[in-house]
């Protein structure tokens, strides 16, 4: 997914990554860049500060403070760790104070995101590419006969004795 897909201004979006962060940060990356001098973006982690009390004064302190630029962009990577009175006190204020703010949440599981929240929300599905591995995995033996195959396993007990069967 490039960062170019989503229009600008952005509106409300729950990105949903399985197992991984690697695609958002790159589209993030990509969609601050492009769109710097309109955007004035803040990052918040859920995985760190997901209770309402410590979330809920840090959404404060961003939601009323003054900014030179078009838009003020909220990420929230993790969200799926927001606990629920947090998830209730964002999604009163998606209903009502989101003219010149707008909230990104980044989310694992999607289903711990509130019903309420997904609905005020762009829903997009990042599928992960494969980490490509830095070694070509090669097969010692292939095919062959069951008996074969146990005995070569006994035979490796050491990665000398791995590197010696290569």
């Amino acid at each position: 997914m490039a960062a170019t897909a989503i229009q600008f201004p952005p509106p409300h979006m729950l990105f949903h990554e399985p197992m991984d962060d690697r695609e958002m940060i790159q589209v993030w990356k990509e969609y601050t860049v492009k769109y710097a001098a309109d955007l004035d973006t803040i990052e918040i982690d859920a995985a760190e500060v997901c209770s309402v009390d410590e979330f809920g004064r840090l959404f404060e302190i961003w939601v009323t403070s003054k900014s030179s630029k078009r838009i003020k962009l909220l990420m929230v990577w993790h969200a799926h760790f927001l606990s629920l009175a947090c998830q209730q006190s964002l999604r009163r204020w998606l209903e009502t104070k989101s003219y010149r703010a707008r909230v990104w949440f980044h989310a694992e599981y999607v289903n711990n995101i509130q019903s309420a929240i997904q609905s005020r929300c762009i829903l997009r599905n990042i599928s992960a590419s494969p980490a490509s591995s830095p070694t070509e995995i090669i097969p010692i033996h292939e095919g062959g006969d069951t008996l074969e195959m146990i005995s070569l396993w006994k035979r490796i007990v050491s990665q000398e004795s791995y590197e010696a069967l290569r």
